[in-house]
Protein backbone atom coordinates (compact mmCIF):
# COMPACT_ATOMS: atom_id res chain seq x y z
CA UNK A 1 0.00 0.00 0.00
CA UNK A 2 3.10 2.46 0.77
CA UNK A 3 3.55 3.09 -3.05
CA UNK A 4 0.10 4.32 -4.16
CA UNK A 5 -0.17 6.00 -0.92
CA UNK A 6 3.46 7.86 -1.50
CA UNK A 7 2.33 8.63 -5.37
CA UNK A 8 -0.82 10.04 -3.78
CA UNK A 9 0.29 12.22 -1.53
CA UNK A 10 3.37 13.18 -3.95
CA UNK A 11 0.90 13.99 -6.89
CA UNK A 12 -1.28 16.19 -3.52
CA UNK A 13 2.11 18.06 -2.93
CA UNK A 14 3.32 18.73 -6.66
CA UNK A 15 -0.10 19.08 -8.65
CA UNK A 16 -2.58 20.20 -6.29
CA UNK A 17 0.10 22.17 -4.06
CA UNK A 18 -1.28 21.66 -0.79
CA UNK A 19 0.39 22.68 2.54
CA UNK A 20 3.06 19.86 4.41
CA UNK A 21 0.19 19.74 7.02
CA UNK A 22 -2.45 19.04 5.07
CA UNK A 23 -0.53 16.24 3.23
CA UNK A 24 0.63 15.07 6.93
CA UNK A 25 -3.18 14.79 7.75
CA UNK A 26 -4.01 12.57 4.36
CA UNK A 27 -1.52 10.42 5.51
CA UNK A 28 -2.40 9.87 8.74
CA UNK A 29 -6.22 9.37 8.02
CA UNK A 30 -4.64 7.04 4.65
CA UNK A 31 -2.62 5.51 7.29
CA UNK A 32 -5.10 4.19 9.86
CA UNK A 33 -7.41 2.92 6.79
CA UNK A 34 -4.57 0.67 5.50
CA UNK A 35 -4.13 -0.88 9.07
CA UNK A 36 -7.23 -1.89 9.68
CA UNK A 37 -8.18 -3.16 6.14
CA UNK A 38 -4.84 -5.51 6.82
CA UNK A 39 -5.79 -6.40 10.30
CA UNK A 40 -9.37 -7.08 10.25
CA UNK A 41 -9.66 -8.21 6.63
CA UNK A 42 -6.38 -9.36 5.67
CA UNK A 43 -5.93 -6.98 2.61
CA UNK A 44 -2.64 -5.52 1.48
CA UNK A 45 -3.72 -4.52 -1.99
CA UNK A 46 -6.11 -0.56 -1.61
CA UNK A 47 -7.29 -2.23 -5.06
CA UNK A 48 -8.50 -4.57 -3.19
CA UNK A 49 -11.00 -2.33 -0.74
CA UNK A 50 -14.67 -2.75 -1.36
CA UNK A 51 -17.23 -0.83 -0.46
CA UNK A 52 -18.86 -3.07 2.65
CA UNK A 53 -15.43 -2.79 3.97
CA UNK A 54 -15.07 0.83 3.95
CA UNK A 55 -18.69 0.62 5.56
CA UNK A 56 -17.86 -1.78 8.28
CA UNK A 57 -14.88 1.11 8.85
CA UNK A 58 -16.31 3.79 8.98
CA UNK A 59 -19.56 2.18 11.60
CA UNK A 60 -16.69 1.37 13.58
CA UNK A 61 -15.13 4.91 13.75
CA UNK A 62 -18.76 6.03 15.05
CA UNK A 63 -19.05 3.33 17.44
CA UNK A 64 -15.34 4.02 18.79
CA UNK A 65 -16.33 8.01 19.64
CA UNK A 66 -15.12 9.58 16.72
CA UNK A 67 -17.22 12.91 15.87
CA UNK A 68 -19.07 13.42 12.59
CA UNK A 69 -16.50 15.83 11.97
CA UNK A 70 -13.72 13.76 12.02
CA UNK A 71 -15.17 10.84 10.30
CA UNK A 72 -16.40 13.21 7.41
CA UNK A 73 -12.91 14.63 7.28
CA UNK A 74 -11.49 10.78 6.97
CA UNK A 75 -14.37 10.52 4.51
CA UNK A 76 -12.88 13.02 2.39
CA UNK A 77 -9.37 12.03 2.10
CA UNK A 78 -10.01 8.20 1.21
CA UNK A 79 -12.79 9.24 -1.41
CA UNK A 80 -10.29 11.54 -3.06
CA UNK A 81 -7.65 8.47 -2.86
CA UNK A 82 -9.46 6.09 -4.39
CA UNK A 83 -11.00 9.19 -6.84
CA UNK A 84 -6.62 9.57 -7.38
CA UNK A 85 -6.80 5.87 -8.34
CA UNK A 86 -10.21 5.98 -10.56
CA UNK A 87 -8.37 9.03 -12.52
CA UNK A 88 -5.40 6.80 -13.53
CA UNK A 89 -7.11 3.93 -14.49
CA UNK A 90 -5.98 1.39 -11.42
CA UNK A 91 -10.01 1.16 -10.39
CA UNK A 92 -13.20 0.86 -11.95
CA UNK A 93 -15.19 2.29 -8.98
CA UNK A 94 -14.84 4.87 -5.63
CA UNK A 95 -15.97 2.75 -3.26
CA UNK A 96 -16.00 5.79 -0.69
CA UNK A 97 -18.40 7.20 -3.18
CA UNK A 98 -21.70 8.54 -1.19
CA UNK A 99 -20.83 6.23 1.51
CA UNK A 100 -22.08 8.58 4.45
CA UNK A 101 -25.55 8.67 3.17
CA UNK A 102 -25.50 5.11 5.03
CA UNK A 103 -27.38 5.72 8.60
CA UNK A 104 -24.92 5.78 11.01
CA UNK A 105 -27.07 6.98 14.07
CA UNK A 106 -27.23 3.82 16.00
CA UNK A 107 -25.76 1.02 14.69
CA UNK A 108 -25.75 -2.52 17.03
CA UNK A 109 -22.24 -2.69 18.17
CA UNK A 110 -19.73 -5.60 17.76
CA UNK A 111 -19.06 -8.18 20.92
CA UNK A 112 -17.82 -11.15 21.40
CA UNK A 113 -19.28 -13.47 23.67
CA UNK A 114 -18.29 -14.41 27.37
CA UNK A 115 -17.08 -17.63 26.55
CA UNK A 116 -14.69 -17.18 24.14
CA UNK A 117 -13.06 -14.22 25.90
CA UNK A 118 -13.03 -16.02 29.07
CA UNK A 119 -11.44 -19.04 27.09
CA UNK A 120 -8.58 -17.29 25.96
CA UNK A 121 -8.19 -14.48 28.97
CA UNK A 122 -7.46 -18.03 30.97
CA UNK A 123 -5.92 -19.82 28.62
CA UNK A 124 -3.17 -16.98 28.22
CA UNK A 125 -0.08 -17.59 29.94
CA UNK A 126 2.39 -15.04 28.83
CA UNK A 127 6.06 -15.20 29.51
CA UNK A 128 7.93 -12.20 27.69
CA UNK A 129 7.32 -9.05 28.69
CA UNK A 130 5.60 -8.06 25.66
CA UNK A 131 3.40 -10.60 26.24
CA UNK A 132 2.85 -9.92 29.80
CA UNK A 133 1.87 -6.17 29.11
CA UNK A 134 -0.47 -7.10 26.43
CA UNK A 135 -2.41 -9.37 28.95
CA UNK A 136 -2.80 -6.62 31.45
CA UNK A 137 -3.97 -4.15 28.70
CA UNK A 138 -6.46 -6.60 27.56
CA UNK A 139 -7.87 -7.49 30.76
CA UNK A 140 -8.20 -4.14 31.98
CA UNK A 141 -9.79 -3.09 28.96
CA UNK A 142 -12.37 -5.61 29.42
CA UNK A 143 -13.16 -5.17 33.32
CA UNK A 144 -13.41 -1.95 33.12
CA UNK A 145 -15.00 -1.30 29.66
CA UNK A 146 -12.76 2.30 29.31
CA UNK A 147 -11.77 3.36 26.19
CA UNK A 148 -8.37 2.62 24.38
CA UNK A 149 -7.80 6.51 24.44
CA UNK A 150 -8.89 6.60 28.63
CA UNK A 151 -6.06 3.19 29.09
CA UNK A 152 -3.45 5.37 27.44
CA UNK A 153 -3.69 8.06 29.96
CA UNK A 154 -3.60 5.79 33.36
CA UNK A 155 -0.61 6.89 35.36
CA UNK A 156 0.73 4.67 38.43
CA UNK A 157 -0.92 6.83 40.80
CA UNK A 158 -4.34 6.46 39.10
CA UNK A 159 -4.31 3.05 40.79
CA UNK A 160 -5.54 2.58 43.87
CA UNK A 161 -4.24 -0.70 45.38
CA UNK A 162 -6.05 -1.27 48.29
CA UNK A 163 -9.31 -1.24 46.90
CA UNK A 164 -8.47 -2.33 43.33
CA UNK A 165 -9.87 0.89 41.66
CA UNK A 166 -8.28 3.08 38.66
CA UNK A 167 -8.87 6.39 37.83
CA UNK A 168 -9.27 7.53 34.10
CA UNK A 169 -9.87 11.16 33.07
CA UNK A 170 -12.89 10.68 29.84
CA UNK A 171 -14.37 12.63 27.75
CA UNK A 172 -14.24 16.50 28.64
CA UNK A 173 -11.85 15.55 31.33
CA UNK A 174 -14.48 14.41 33.05
CA UNK A 175 -12.65 12.37 35.94
CA UNK A 176 -14.32 8.88 37.16
CA UNK A 177 -13.33 6.15 39.18
CA UNK A 178 -13.90 2.32 38.03
CA UNK A 179 -13.10 -0.83 40.07
CA UNK A 180 -10.50 -4.01 38.53
CA UNK A 181 -12.08 -7.44 38.82
CA UNK A 182 -9.43 -9.77 40.18
CA UNK A 183 -8.12 -11.04 36.95
CA UNK A 184 -7.22 -7.78 35.56
CA UNK A 185 -5.58 -6.79 38.67
CA UNK A 186 -3.48 -9.47 39.04
CA UNK A 187 -2.25 -8.98 35.53
CA UNK A 188 -1.79 -5.26 36.27
CA UNK A 189 0.23 -6.71 39.47
CA UNK A 190 2.46 -8.85 36.64
CA UNK A 191 2.99 -6.32 34.46
CA UNK A 192 4.25 -4.00 37.07
CA UNK A 193 6.98 -6.37 38.23
CA UNK A 194 8.24 -6.59 34.81
CA UNK A 195 7.50 -2.59 33.71
CA UNK A 196 11.02 -1.23 34.81
CA UNK A 197 12.28 -3.10 31.82
CA UNK A 198 11.08 -1.02 28.92
CA UNK A 199 12.89 1.75 30.50
CA UNK A 200 9.55 4.01 31.06
CA UNK A 201 10.36 7.58 30.53
CA UNK A 202 7.10 8.92 32.52
CA UNK A 203 4.89 7.79 34.88
CA UNK A 204 2.44 6.28 32.49
CA UNK A 205 0.97 2.88 33.57
CA UNK A 206 1.61 1.50 30.10
CA UNK A 207 4.38 1.81 27.96
CA UNK A 208 6.26 1.14 24.44
CA UNK A 209 9.54 -0.99 24.14
CA UNK A 210 11.13 2.39 24.10
CA UNK A 211 10.01 3.64 27.14
CA UNK A 212 7.39 5.85 25.69
CA UNK A 213 3.24 6.48 26.15
CA UNK A 214 1.24 4.00 23.95
CA UNK A 215 -0.78 5.65 21.01
CA UNK A 216 -4.24 4.75 21.07
CA UNK A 217 -4.01 3.13 17.52
CA UNK A 218 -0.85 0.80 19.39
CA UNK A 219 -3.59 -0.54 21.33
CA UNK A 220 -6.00 -0.68 18.78
CA UNK A 221 -3.14 -2.65 17.22
CA UNK A 222 -2.23 -4.99 20.42
CA UNK A 223 -6.28 -5.98 20.61
CA UNK A 224 -6.71 -7.03 16.95
CA UNK A 225 -3.43 -8.95 16.72
CA UNK A 226 -3.72 -11.00 19.97
CA UNK A 227 -7.37 -11.90 19.41
CA UNK A 228 -6.56 -13.10 16.01
CA UNK A 229 -3.54 -15.07 17.26
CA UNK A 230 -5.35 -16.83 20.30
CA UNK A 231 -8.89 -16.95 19.30
CA UNK A 232 -8.64 -16.89 14.95
CA UNK A 233 -11.13 -13.89 16.04
CA UNK A 234 -10.49 -10.95 13.23
CA UNK A 235 -11.35 -7.20 13.55
CA UNK A 236 -11.74 -7.33 17.52
CA UNK A 237 -10.75 -3.71 18.92
CA UNK A 238 -10.40 -1.62 22.20
CA UNK A 239 -14.19 -0.86 21.31
CA UNK A 240 -15.51 -4.36 21.11
CA UNK A 241 -14.30 -5.13 24.03
CA UNK A 242 -15.92 -2.01 25.61
CA UNK A 243 -18.62 -3.03 24.12
CA UNK A 244 -18.41 -6.64 25.35
CA UNK A 245 -17.64 -5.81 28.81
CA UNK A 246 -21.40 -3.33 28.85
CA UNK A 247 -23.21 -6.19 27.05
CA UNK A 248 -22.34 -9.00 29.39
CA UNK A 249 -22.52 -6.88 32.38
CA UNK A 250 -26.51 -6.25 31.34
CA UNK A 251 -26.58 -10.05 30.76
CA UNK A 252 -26.01 -10.92 33.92
CA UNK A 253 -28.11 -8.39 36.17
CA UNK A 254 -26.60 -5.02 35.73
CA UNK A 255 -28.78 -1.81 35.69
CA UNK A 256 -28.27 0.39 32.76
CA UNK A 257 -27.47 3.48 35.08
CA UNK A 258 -24.83 1.42 36.48
CA UNK A 259 -23.08 0.64 33.42
CA UNK A 260 -23.55 4.13 32.32
CA UNK A 261 -21.46 5.56 35.49
CA UNK A 262 -19.20 3.08 34.60
CA UNK A 263 -18.22 3.75 30.96
CA UNK A 264 -19.06 7.27 31.47
CA UNK A 265 -21.49 8.25 29.18
CA UNK A 266 -23.23 11.60 29.67
CA UNK A 267 -26.45 10.65 28.75
CA UNK A 268 -28.15 7.16 29.42
CA UNK A 269 -29.66 6.84 25.70
CA UNK A 270 -26.13 5.73 24.69
CA UNK A 271 -26.03 3.02 26.84
CA UNK A 272 -29.61 1.79 25.92
CA UNK A 273 -28.03 0.64 22.61
CA UNK A 274 -27.30 -2.34 24.79
CA UNK A 275 -30.51 -3.40 25.47
CA UNK A 276 -31.15 -4.58 21.73
CA UNK A 277 -28.72 -6.72 22.68
CA UNK A 278 -29.65 -8.57 25.25
CA UNK A 279 -33.32 -8.41 24.80
CA UNK A 280 -33.85 -12.03 23.14
CA UNK A 281 -32.11 -12.97 26.62
CA UNK A 282 -35.05 -10.63 28.64
CA UNK A 283 -37.74 -12.29 26.71
CA UNK A 284 -36.87 -15.88 27.41
CA UNK A 285 -36.23 -14.72 31.24
CA UNK A 286 -39.88 -13.76 30.55
CA UNK A 287 -41.61 -16.34 29.24
CA UNK A 288 -39.86 -18.62 32.29
CA UNK A 289 -41.14 -16.05 35.13
CA UNK A 290 -44.24 -14.28 34.27
CA UNK A 291 -46.92 -15.65 35.99
CA UNK A 292 -49.49 -14.61 33.60
CA UNK A 293 -47.38 -15.61 30.63
CA UNK A 294 -47.04 -19.32 32.11
CA UNK A 295 -51.07 -19.27 31.99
Amino acid sequence: MAQELEDFLNYLSSVKNLSPNTIEAYRRDLTSLFEYVRESHDIENPLNITRPVLQKYFRELFNSGYSRRSIRRKHSAIRRFFNYLLINGKIKFNPATGILHIKLDKPLPDVVSEEKILKMLDSWEPEAIFEIRNKAIIETLYSTGIRASELTGIKIQDLDIERREVRVMGKGNKERIVPLGTPAFNAIFQYIQVREKFNPTSDILFVTKSGKKLSRDMVWRIVTTVFKKLSSLYGVHPHTLRHSFATHMLSNGADLRSIQELLGHENISTTEIYLNLTLPRIKRIYDLTHPRKKR
